[in-house]
């Protein structure tokens, strides 16, 4: 290894002693988490892997486990930058490197140690103020390391160190630099409520520009409370508003939605200080003039040049199936699956395996699920199904005769079932946006749309549709989440050649609005029993959409409990499934190893082949339980062989 980067781990890990990570990423694209590697405050000798992604956790631990309740305090802050060069940063980082072209990370030096969990919440602050990735700032972060390869490249490039100075901040100087987030607020609250003359009050609001005032007594139907308070808070506050005046003006103001509340005084305290530090992180210069209330200072205006050199990129957070980051839709017609999709969609999310069974997750996290449609023993059932097929399974941690006691894996799916939750109530908009929040999601989903719209809103009308569209896009644009809706279509005849996106329900707005989304129309065939095939049109903002995918749904939920789902083209049969095929129409009922004797052909090969043909219905299988009950499969026709 580099003598600088054994320098620079030396720096970041400093005299701690515990357990330090190098995970890191084969080429075939798996991911190796290491052994903890014990550490007191020197670096043995590391043998780190060529030709692989190689990462580092600046965290030390201590346990010889990389989870955050085993983390060591810190003197060191760190982002993933993503597209933002470091240069750009409020506080220029003591250490930065290039991780790919373009693409960038950061440590930033501390005078003092500080708790985990603090330097946790300042590099969140970090993330978020400078542009950064919103999730790359847990205490169980890894990063490059520099001087080692990218091997997501043909090229491999080199993970390059730009500079490591010895310049280290103030816990001080970062809470003055980069303001709170996410629902985080200085605990610097003064139990004291100010007592001033109505005239003083009278004063001070007379003296504000026009639009202020207007915005005090601003009908807030249909807007985000939270936002506009905020908004409100920081604006009076920029406006050179004495600190006690703000506190009673927004307080009689209509965005006060604290009103009546025991703890009103202290949450209105609370959004001034969170304000006061805003409003200081950001005066870089005295104005000439009084603000005004849209502030050009706000808006970032870019020349051709400059803005045609910014980094940009298409990230998959599921491959051919959802940009991450984006907002959208799955919409169809009744009965065509959409709320099984949306469920799979995100437990591949939490889990990690593919969705539908074929398409990559790129990036797991928690997802929070609000769901008004189907009662807790429906969505129970679905996800119980969906969860067996991507490996969810359940541990049993009792059993008698009379009772089966068991234990469900821990997946950060967190779920809200009928709880009236609706997008025109401000109380309960507010509640999901604490808990996003706390949570940090890469995804929110809404199921249905039409049942949370709020009373008063029209549908067909696209400044109210517009108005509820932008409040749910608010989250991903203070929180980096996706959001996806399920939304239905109307009852229209769908015309040859004719996009499935039209006939989404209301106003066009809905359309114009979506970033991603999956269309879904049922398959009805003449006298049929039960809808089982549909076809999916993926739309994409920010990238090719596809073609459309022809799906079948197979659900068993009483005889073999199974869900699964079979593409059309996995219905099509290979040269070599054929030979299997025709090996068990004359031999009857075989077993894995009887068909890799009569075939030749590889164990894993055949494993795979039997499961497509499985998945296709084209055979039956009945799974063994090791050498000396293999797995065994049929033909559908023949007679299923004993156990």
């Amino acid at each position: 290894m580099e003598e600088r980067v054994v320098r620079l781990l030396s720096a970041v890990w400093g005299g701690r002693s515990g357990y330090v990570f190098l995970p890191y990423k084969s080429q075939d694209d798996i991911w190796h988490e290491t052994p903890g590697i014990p550490y007191s405050g020197s670096l043995p000798r590391l043998n780190i892997t060529q030709h692989v992604d190689q990462y580092f956790c600046p965290v030390v631990f201590s346990k010889p486990h990389r989870k955050k309740e085993y983390a060591l305090p810190a003197d060191f802050l760190w982002a993933d930058l993503d597209p933002v060069h470091p240069d750009q940063c409020r506080l220029r980082p003591s250490v930065a490197w290039e991780s790919s072209p373009g693409r960038y990370q950061a440590l930033w030096f501390l005078t003092n140690e500080v708790a985990p969990e603090e330097a946790a919440a300042l590099s969140k602050r970090i993330a978020y103020a400078d542009g950064g990735d919103k999730g790359g700032w847990d205490l169980t972060q890894v990063l490059r390391l520099p001087g080692t390869h990218n091997f997501k490249y043909e090229t491999a490039p080199e993970v390059r160190l730009l500079w490591a100075k010895s310049r280290s901040y103030a816990v001080e100087e970062i809470k003055g630099a980069y303001p709170p987030v996410n629902g985080e607020t200085p605990s610097e609250v003064s139990e004291s409520w100010p007592e001033v003359d109505e005239s003083i009050i009278q004063s001070a609001i007379s003296s504000l520009p026009i639009g202020y005032r207007r915005r005090l007594m601003q009908d807030t139907a249909g807007a985000d409370r939270s936002l506009e308070l905020q908004k409100l808070t920081r604006d009076l506050v920029r406006f050179g508003v004495a600190h006690e005046i703000v506190l009673l003006i927004i307080q009689r103001s209509t965005w006060n939605k604290f009103h009546n509340r025991a703890d009103e005084k202290l949450q209105l305290q609370k959004q001034l200080s969170s304000a006061i530090v805003a409003v200081e992180a950001r005066a870089k210069k005295p104005k000439a003039e009084a603000p005004q209330l849209e502030q050009i200072e706000d808006m970032r205006v870019h020349h051709w040049a400059d803005f045609m050199q910014i980094p940009t990129h298409l990230r998959w957070l599921i491959d051919d199936s959802w940009v991450d980051g984006s907002v959208g839709f799955i919409s169809g017609r009744s009965k065509s699956y959409k709320t099984w999709i949306a469920l799979d969609l995100a437990l591949s999310l939490v889990s990690g395996v593919p969705f539908l069974g074929r398409y990559s997750v790129r990036k797991t996290g928690p997802v929070l699920l609000i769901q008004e449609e189907d009662p807790a023993s429906v969505l129970q059932e679905r996800l119980r199904l969906i969860g067996k097929t991507k490996g969810m399974l359940p541990k049993v941690v009792e059993a008698r005769s009379d009772f089966v006691k068991v234990e469900y894996p821990d997946y950060p799916l967190h779920i809200i079932n009928l709880q009236s939750f609706s997008l025109g109530s401000t109380e309960k908009v507010a509640q999901v946006r604490k808990l996003i929040a706390e949570i940090n999601p890469v995804m929110v989903i809404l199921d249905p749309l039409i049942v949370m719209l709020g009373q008063g809103v029209d549908e067909y009308k696209a400044n109210e549709v517009s108005a509820v569209l932008q409040s749910v896009k608010m989250w991903r644009e203070e929180f980096g989440c996706s959001v996806l809706i399920v939304h239905h279509w109307n009852k229209g005849k769908t015309e040859e050649g004719e996009q499935f996106a039209q006939h989404m329900y209301g106003s066009f707005a809905f359309h114009a609005w979506l970033e991603s989304a999956l269309h879904v129309m049922p398959v009805i065939e003449e006298e049929q029993e039960r809808i089982d095939t549909v076809i999916v049109e993926r739309e994409f903002k920010a990238a090719p959409s596809g073609q459309s995918l022809k799906l079948r749904f197979a659900i068993d939920s009483v005889k073999e409990y199974s869900y699964s789902v079979v593409f059309e083209d996995d219905i099509r049969v290979g040269s070599k499934e054929q030979v299997i095929l025709d090996m068990i129409t004359q031999a009857g009922a075989s077993t894995t190893p009887e068909i890799v004797a009569a075939t030749g052909f590889r164990r894993p090969d055949v494993v795979e082949m039997a499961g497509r043909l499985v998945r296709a219905k084209l055979l039956m299988g009945r799974k063994g339980g090791g050498r000396n009950n293999p797995t065994v499969y049929w033909l559908p026709d023949q007679k299923a062989p004993s156990s």
